[in-house]
């Protein structure tokens, strides 16, 4: 069959019609196609964009950024290891029990952790308690800065006394200065710590009350290694021991935790002024070896007048306490010398110490000072402590609950 000319030139112009429209199909698909991937992607950046932004608007912080920046690695999934000040630390952000834990330190960050397209993120305010950092965002990139904490007088309404004594559901043991005392009194919310120290044999500071009661209980002084090597007890004694410490265990804790304050209890009524001078360069020196910052958180007792000029002469510390177990002078001429010095702004007493009553109490504030009671350890001693005006208590057995169940309360 022939086709002429005509015919074929059809069909000419007809293919080149369907070649154009399939061309401009494939053109349209196309366009379509990668207009839809545009699409995607904008929206995709938009969202990221928006995520970002409630991101740091509401303050939160993915975990693994935070700690790489601040020189931790991971060791696993939210588990980190570096080191705080010098000292080995390991930090895992339990996101299934809601706490963060640094050592053997608790935190809870409940309602303060989150996950985010598969990253874990937390609040400022976690990362706050936990490093006493403040972390913030500029120009989308995080960063921190150091975070001073609070003077302690005026926020602390109890003190943990000998490190407070250690809890179990069947005893507690006071007394014991122990490494378990700190933490878990640490984990209940105290921040502010007494702790009794005593020379050893070889002149170094332990943290016990006496060699009469504890160690071997004979009044035999141990070496600063044979009260490493020793396990600690309580009283009462209930057979348990503990983990001992020396002045520069303490430090360590110090540098991990730093919004823990530690008041010393150097017992220096037992001791000639030569040798409490030898105790507080000790106290001083062994802080400045390892930051000398420690030292505004670190709170003498004083026990007379003579030994404010013997502490001041080796540091000038910022905080100190005039403790008034060991003296017999009146309230009025101990307050009367503590108004005289900024630098002492509490003063503390026996409970129901008869030199200090409201009257006394009153004294003591209208010289923008404060005033503690030792040792209480019942609900109802607090209460009659409070009454009197005190801003404090050291306590062995009470918990800062007691403070906001004593606040809740309504006077009738």
């Amino acid at each position: 069959m022939k086709i002429n000319l005509k015919e074929n030139k059809l069909i000419n112009n007809i293919s080149r019609i369907i070649l154009i429209m399939m061309f401009f199909f494939i053109s349209m698909v196309c366009v379509f196609t990668l207009g839809r991937n545009y699409e995607k992607k904008y929206y995709k950046k938009e969202t990221q964009k928006l995520l970002l932004h409630k991101i740091e608007k509401e303050k939160y912080f993915k975990i693994n950024d935070v700690m790489n920046l601040i020189g931790f690695k991971t060791k696993k999934y939210n588990i980190y290891t570096g080191k705080i000040n010098g000292v080995n630390v390991t930090v895992f952000w339990d996101k299934i029990n809601n706490y963060c834990r640094k050592n053997s330190y608790k935190y809870n960050i409940k309602q303060q952790i989150k996950t985010i397209d598969g990253e874990d993120y937390v609040t400022a305010k976690a990362l706050k308690d936990v490093f006493m950092l403040d972390f913030f965002y500029k120009n989308h990139h995080i960063k921190y800065k150091n975070i001073h904490p609070k003077t302690w007088y005026n926020n602390t309404e109890m003190i943990a006394h000998a490190g407070g004594a250690v809890k179990t559901r069947n005893n507690y043991s006071s007394y014991t200065n122990s490494k378990e005392a700190i933490i878990q009194n640490y984990n209940l919310g105290f921040r502010v710590f007494e702790f009794d120290m005593y020379p050893t044999s070889d002149n170094k500071m332990a943290l016990v009350h006496d060699w009469k009661k504890f160690g071997m209980k004979d009044n035999r002084a141990f070496s600063q290694k044979e009260w490493k090597a020793f396990k600690g007890t309580g009283y009462p004694d209930f057979g348990q021991t503990f983990t001992t410490m020396m002045y520069d265990n303490l430090l360590d804790e110090m540098l991990i935790n730093k919004d823990m304050y530690i008041i010393t209890d150097t017992k220096s009524s037992d001791f000639s002024k030569e040798e409490t001078q030898i105790q507080f360069e000790q106290i001083y020196n062994l802080a400045k070896e390892k930051d000398i910052h420690l030292l505004e958180r670190i709170i003498p007792q004083i026990y007379n007048e003579e030994m404010y000029d013997t502490v001041m002469s080796v540091y000038p510390f910022k905080s100190i306490i005039f403790t008034t177990y060991a003296t017999k002078e009146k309230a009025e001429k101990i307050i009367k010398f503590v108004s005289k010095h900024q630098n002492i702004q509490v003063i503390t007493a026996k409970f129901e110490d008869k030199r200090f009553g409201i009257t006394e109490i009153n004294e003591i504030h209208k010289k923008n000072k404060y005033f503690f009671n030792h040792t209480i350890d019942t609900f109802k001693n607090y209460i009659k402590s409070k009454s009197l005006g005190t801003d404090g208590i050291y306590t062995n057995v009470l918990n800062l609950s007691d403070a906001k169940v004593y606040n809740s309360l309504e006077n009738r």
